[in-house]
């Protein structure tokens, strides 16, 4: 396993196009070979897998601004890679996301919260009270309980920590008093318009962001409140509408949980939360795992006992699995030192990592890695994430970003290996960011002055313009509820100004048409200086810190996202530009 861990690290590592570049080209044809080997130090390795693959990619740590900044006063060629595009969305998403949360939710929640906890405990509803009062406090440690509640300050503060909690904590609905606890709160909630009003604000926010809900809502409640309170409509049919596959041949009822805005988390989580923790019993240690198991069969959970998934052997097709699942049940036991390493050892090495998003999206070196890393029954579980990823709708930025992934496989590039790694390069760490909110580092970087000697950008327009489609949106969206912050308003609408003219510019490029004098601008001035002017707005570049992808024997595989240099051959001319790198290494 140390082998293929090995070929992994060495793909997300070593980085290395677009419709137009040059897979191979003689040295002596390259113009500015020599200004680019002196400038760049180039040893003859890197100028023979240059000249080899039309591309080079050298993670030397430098921003996107000092790069530009670089071109400029050394006069070398340019070009306005996919990846700075990917970055330039992804630093408005998380912009906008955390000025909505902090200026919108954030407060909006307080109040709520607030209302609810007092109306609650007026009820007499004591855990329902009590599970509103831990993000309450989440969102103010200093705020004053309606009443008193069983209830400590948590150690964990701020919004996304509230988020979290109300999101993947609950009332639980297994027995008919507490059914009628959360019938309750719908009731106090529909008969406050105000909170009514608030609760499908702050929902609306975060679908918008992060895409709808997986799990069963009080809103849920609050919109079938007759059905359920009349015992027409159980909670299991409405998770059931919403999750067809966590409920398919599952007995839920007994762990049913309602969250006040439903679960956003992989189906993983959820039961992990709901069905496998509320049956550790006091003081848990690895002795548990045996009857963990068991329950989890029992529960239908899992169609064999976890230790049939390290032979495969009979695997039952018919069966919905999530691999999550497994993942996320092993991580969370060992963490909490529940199971010993050597355990999750022999359950880690058979899920399936992020080489798989860009395997399911056509790239054929992602595809032998992923194939050759063990997993149970690849090719019925490959072919159920191909058809996941048929159709994704547009119905948040996340997934306008997984589209605009989509049409870069989809799109025409040179077939070389330097080529292919840098696609699945790119598809990673641009994901890697749009999931890596919670955890992310600011970056400073240098905004460039003056204009570049020459310019190219990569012709992919479907891309930018599905980039650009979802900021028009964002900017929809913001005027919809009433954001007026001129600084984010001109962010929003001058990186959607951005794509635009990186859609024309690079149609123009795609069909072999002239550029004007404006296009050049755009290129060689435009670009460069508002992509990192936008982000430095609010403060610099956030980059995702400390992710776990991969975990093996006690240790992880984490990745960080850093900036880089590419070198790309285009008309026997070499280009530099920035690009985004997936750090990972091995952590004791």
């Amino acid at each position: 396993m140390k082998g293929k861990v090995a070929i992994l690290l060495s793909l997300i590592i070593l980085v290395a196009g677009c419709l137009g570049g040059q897979s191979t080209t003689p040295q002596e044809k390259l113009e500015n070979l020599d200004q680019i080997k002196t400038i760049f130090n180039l040893s003859k390795s890197q100028i023979d897998y240059l000249t080899n693959n039309g591309i080079l990619v050298i993670p030397n740590g430098r921003g996107a601004g000092d790069i530009y900044s670089l071109l400029v006063k050394d006069e070398v060629p340019g070009i306005i890679t996919v990846d700075s595009a990917f970055l330039l969305y992804s630093q408005v998403y998380l912009i906008s996301y955390f000025w909505i949360l902090e200026n919108d939710v954030s407060p909006t929640l307080r109040n709520l919260l607030l209302y609810l906890v007092r109306e609650s405990a007026k009820a007499g509803d004591i855990d329902v009270a009590s599970y509103l009062a831990v993000a309450l406090l989440m969102l103010d440690p200093n705020v004053t309980l309606p009443a008193p509640l069983p209830v400590s300050k948590p150690n964990e503060t701020g919004i996304l920590s509230a988020i979290t909690w109300l999101t993947k904590e609950g009332i639980n609905v297994s027995s008919k008093e507490g059914n009628l606890e959360v019938v309750r709160l719908a009731k106090i909630i529909k008969g406050c318009p105000e909170c009514l009003q608030n609760i499908s604000r702050i929902d609306s926010e975060l679908t918008f962001f992060l895409g709808p809900s997986r799990g069963l809502s009080v809103l849920d409640y609050v919109n079938n409140l007759d059905a359920i309170a009349s015992g027409r409509v159980s909670p299991l049919q409405l998770l059931a509408s919403k999750q067809p596959l966590i409920v398919r041949g599952r007995s839920l009822e007994k762990e049913l949980r309602v969250s006040l805005f439903g679960v956003r988390l992989d189906p993983g989580s959820y039961i992990l939360e709901t069905l496998i923790y509320p049956n550790l019993g006091p003081n848990p240690t690895s002795k548990t795992y045996s009857r963990i198991l068991a329950y989890g069969d029992s529960a239908g959970l899992l169609s064999k006992p976890i230790s049939f998934y390290r032979t495969c052997d009979n695997l039952d097709q018919n069966r919905d699995k999530y691999w999550g699942e497994i993942y996320e049940i092993t991580i969370s036991l060992y963490k909490r030192k529940i199971i010993s390493a050597k355990d999750a050892n022999n359950i880690i090495p058979l899920l399936p990592n992020l080489v798989y998003l860009p395997a399911v999206l056509g790239s054929s070196y992602a595809y032998t890695i992923a194939s050759s890393l063990g997993y149970c029954d690849f090719q019925f579980q490959y072919k159920r994430l191909v058809n996941q990823f048929r159709e994704i709708p547009p119905d948040s930025m996340k997934n306008r970003a997984a589209r605009a992934i989509k049409l870069l496989f989809e799109a025409g590039r040179p077939r070389s290996d330097g080529w292919e790694k840098r696609f699945i390069n790119t598809t990673i760490s641009f994901w890697l960011i749009m999931n890596g909110a919670e955890n992310f580092t600011i970056v400073k970087d240098t905004i460039p002055s003056g204009r570049l000697a020459d310019a190219y950008i990569e012709p992919y327009p479907e891309v930018y313009a599905e980039l650009y489609a979802s900021l028009k949106e964002l900017d929809g969206f913001l005027t919809a509820m009433g954001v007026n912050d001129e600084t984010l308003r001109w962010a929003v609408n001058r990186a959607a100004a951005l794509m635009l003219r990186a859609y024309q510019v690079s149609t123009k490029i795609k069909e072999g048409k002239t550029l004007t004098e404006d296009d050049l601008i755009f290129l060689t001035q435009e670009f460069p200086r508002d992509s990192i002017a936008i982000p430095h707005s609010f403060g610099g570049i956030r980059l995702p810190k400390n992710l776990v992808i991969y975990s093996r024997e006690g240790m992880s595989l984490r990745a960080e996202v850093e900036l880089g240099t590419v070198l790309v051959v285009y008309n026997n001319k070499i280009f530099v530009g920035p690009i985004i790198i997936n750090k990972a290494w091995i952590e004791g």
